[in-house]
């Protein structure tokens, strides 16, 4: 807070976000029905944001040592500004713009087509900080338009050139088990981009492909070594049930579990009945969202409980699991680029359109056992691989959500047919 007094850019921008915050809780409070206050405090709200943009435009007009980092702090102030207005594209802008100046001050020289980013075990400076934000929102824009992640994630100031993570015997902290989380999903997120574009030919990958599979099962240890060392750790044993240190230690459980799932669930890319073997995974999964949701901030840059959601949503077709987890996602809340009220659409838009094909009618009296045969509730000629959204109005107010999936009898397919097939629905947001 100290950089308010002297850069009025900072100032302004976190004037904003307060402004912006309160009159979201104030949206989510019942007893808020002051609508000409709501109205003054976003007008004030954007004015002060507007002042921001001015006082940053003239601080880039005058080069400054300092100003890089200025100019980031702000960049990351007001993305969090449009994110709670629910300006996704505005958003969008500021970091990637934000980005953009991280990759140039990084200098790399590397042919990788990822820049190398060090995340170091005891942030020394402001940078540092500020280069851990924009590690933890790159992972999170895969899901938000970048079709992979823009840094490669190290532990230290030296590339990594070795093919595996050095997962310490012993965390020093919380904070040091997080970072090596942050280390061990920009690695599962560049290795899908990877396969992703390999196009067709993933989908013979794993009969086909010796050194993904190696690549996997080493991953797979890495992803253990960390369970073990966390399960270890001084400090996750000396916490209670009641404490905020178990709050964070339950979060990165159900970290761990959402990569666990998402390294062992591709064994046949594209078929998505191996899924079903997963339901006691999603099952606690949702177990560990329903236990973190009290106790996490409404508002926030972190990855928290949305994006496991959303994946259970995607991947998971057992009905009481799906209900509950859109359950969770109707609490309104902000983490990063994730919107639960977006992510709560697109879950129970695929629901009905899966159940609707499959002629399954669900019935709340009749509970579900987790063993059952989702092959027969859920047949393989109802489910989808892909769902994605597009905004179609320029305020925001209605999506299009577009479900795709490989063409069920790829080998009838005529020379130069697209293997996919797609569906999509409007959904207005008002």
């Amino acid at each position: 807070m100290s950089a308010c007094h002297s850069e009025p850019a900072i100032l302004h921008a976190t004037l904003a976000v307060a402004g912006a915050h309160k009159a979201y809780c104030d949206k989510q409070s019942p007893k808020s029905e002051m609508a000409s206050i709501d109205a003054n405090l976003a007008a004030s709200t954007y004015l002060h944001y507007q002042k921001a943009l001015f006082y940053l435009k003239r601080r880039i007009a005058v080069p400054n040592p300092e100003q890089p980092e200025i100019v980031l702090i702000v960049c990351l102030i007001l993305m969090t500004f449009d994110m709670i207005e629910g300006r996704y594209g505005e958003a969008l802008f500021h970091f990637t713009h934000g980005r953009r100046i991280v990759k140039d001050l990084s200098n790399s020289n590397s042919s990788d087509s990822h820049v190398t980013l060090s995340l170091p075990s005891v942030p020394t400076s402001t940078m540092d900080e500020i280069n851990y934000s924009f590690a933890l929102m790159d992972i999170q824009s895969v899901n938000f338009g970048s079709l992979k992640p823009h840094f490669k994630l190290v532990a230290d100031t030296s590339p990594d050139s070795s093919p595996h993570l050095e997962i310490p015997d012993t965390f020093a902290n919380f904070d040091d088990a997080w970072r090596h989380m942050l280390l061990l999903l920009n690695k599962c997120y560049r290795m899908f981009a990877s396969i992703n574009e390999m196009g067709s030919r993933k989908y013979e990958l794993w009969e086909n492909d010796l050194d993904f599979r190696t690549e996997r099962s080493n991953f797979l240890a890495d992803v253990e070594k960390w369970k073990d060392t966390f399960d270890k750790s001084s400090f996750r044993t000396l916490s209670s049930s009641q404490s905020p240190r178990e709050s964070k230690s339950t979060l990165l459980r159900l970290h761990h579990l959402t990569l666990n799932i998402c390294i062992r669930a591709p064994i046949n890319l594209g078929d998505e009945m191996c899924f079903d073997a997963f339901v006691h995974e999603f099952s606690a999964l949702v177990d560990l969202c329903e236990e973190l949701l009290p106790s996490l901030p409404t508002i926030t840059i972190e990855t928290g409980i949305i994006q496991p959601l959303f994946l259970t949503g995607c991947l998971c077709r057992h009905p009481n699991i799906r209900r509950r987890l859109i359950r969770l996602l109707s609490r309104p809340r902000k983490e990063g680029h994730w919107d639960s009220k977006l992510i709560e659409i697109v879950s129970r838009e695929r629901m009905i359109f899966e159940e609707e094909l499959a002629g399954y009618v669900h019935n709340a009296a009749q509970p579900i056992a987790d063993d059952i045969d989702l092959a027969q509730l859920i047949p393989r000629e109802a489910r989808w691989s892909e769902s994605w959204m597009f905004f179609v109005k320029e305020d925001y107010s209605m999506i299009e959500i577009t479900f795709r999936r490989r063409k069920l009898h790829p080998h009838l397919l005529l020379e130069g047919e697209d293997d996919h097939e797609t569906r999509k629905k409007l959904v207005s947001l008002t």
